[in-house]
């Protein structure tokens, strides 16, 4: 008999402040295994270690999050501890963020939460629910970010925590939250750039009833932009920017724009929650068709066309006289073959 032979197959799950391994078992060299000790600083201190089932596995508890352990693995049998596995390096995934709080603006969330206890982390990643829409920061002490909102939906988030060894689990939902749609200013914003343009270009002229697809930038991800003409403003729809800050819409020129000069404008906010706004200048040089029947006669005199009773008196007397033209000059053409018999 001899002691037990090296462990195989040896995979690690790596957790907040604990490693799960599984295993296959070695040779028993002749005599049952009796138990498992585990090392976590490449060999130099072994602890019992209890795993189950097939393959066997088994879980360390009580270690610090973020930190990078040493492990290996050896049998116990009554002839002695067998030939332990080689060490690999492992770390462990940083604690949970502590859940997080969501405060609701203009299509837009604002997203705080504790600093996390693990100290390698370099940074977080908030997750909107329903997504896709997230927002990111790149230190420990870096705890809030603002992300884009669709306006009037409900929104949860969570946060993970970044460390060169890995992602902490998710935080806990925040409570639910709904952001509200951009306001409507009572005149066009001059100071806004004029940046929005459409797929056929920046339009100089446009006309009442036309359709054209405009686009816009700059707006946070996800978030809700409202499309406006002014000089009234008149709201013509809204739209949902995608995860660049973009976004296409048709809009249809409103058939009662009065002839002169206008601005179209998209607003919002951008990817920091700010109000965000761009505007086209266009004008309008002729009214809509009227309907017809409204313009008068082809003459332009401003008389109305005659219609009704008269003319139709008319048309029964023109019927009448060329129905008698007809008979008069049927029977005259009769006529001369009768007197020539009476000669």
């Amino acid at each position: 008999m001899t002691t037990p032979g090296v462990p195989s197959g040896i995979s690690t799950t790596a957790g907040p402040e604990a490693l799960t391994l599984s295993f296959t078992a070695p040779d028993s060299g002749g005599s049952p295994i009796t138990g498992y000790q585990i090392s976590l600083d490449g060999g130099e201190n072994w602890t019992t270690f209890t795993p189950s089932g097939s393959p066997l596995t088994g879980t360390a508890t009580g270690l610090q999050s973020g930190v990078r352990y040493s492990v290996a693995l050896r049998a116990v049998n009554a002839v002695g501890t067998g030939t332990a596995s080689t060490a690999t390096s492992v770390t462990t995934k940083p604690a949970t963020v502590t859940r997080p709080t969501a405060t609701a603006g203009t299509s837009s969330t604002t997203v705080t939460w504790p600093q996390s206890t693990t100290g390698v982390v370099t940074g977080y990643t908030v997750y909107a629910h329903p997504g896709p829409a997230t927002c990111a920061t790149t230190s420990i002490t870096a705890t809030s970010c603002v992300i884009g909102a669709t306006a009037g939906v409900s929104y949860t988030y969570t946060v993970v925590a970044h460390s060169p060894g890995g992602d902490s689990l998710e935080s806990d939902a925040s409570t639910s939250t709904v952001a509200q749609e951009p306001a409507v200013p009572v005149s066009a914003p001059a100071a806004a750039p004029a940046t929005l343009t459409t797929t056929e270009g920046v339009l100089s002229t446009v006309d009442p009833g036309q359709q054209i697809t405009v686009l816009g930038t700059g707006f946070a991800p996800y978030s809700t932009a409202v499309i406006i003409v002014y000089s009234a403003p008149i709201v013509l729809g809204t739209v949902v920017a995608d995860s660049d800050g973009n976004f296409t819409r048709q809009i249809t020129v409103p058939a009662s724009l009065a002839i002169g000069e206008h601005d179209l404008v998209a607003s919002g906010v951008d990817a920091s929650g700010e109000t965000h706004m761009i505007r086209m200048a266009v004008t309008v040089e002729k009214s809509a068709t009227p309907p017809r029947g409204d313009s008068g006669d082809s003459g332009g005199s401003g008389q109305l066309p005659t219609t009704g009773a008269p003319v139709q008196m008319l048309v029964v007397w023109a019927t009448l006289i060329i129905g008698a033209g007809i008979a008069m000059i049927a029977y005259a053409r009769s006529r001369p073959a009768h007197q020539s018999h009476g000669c």
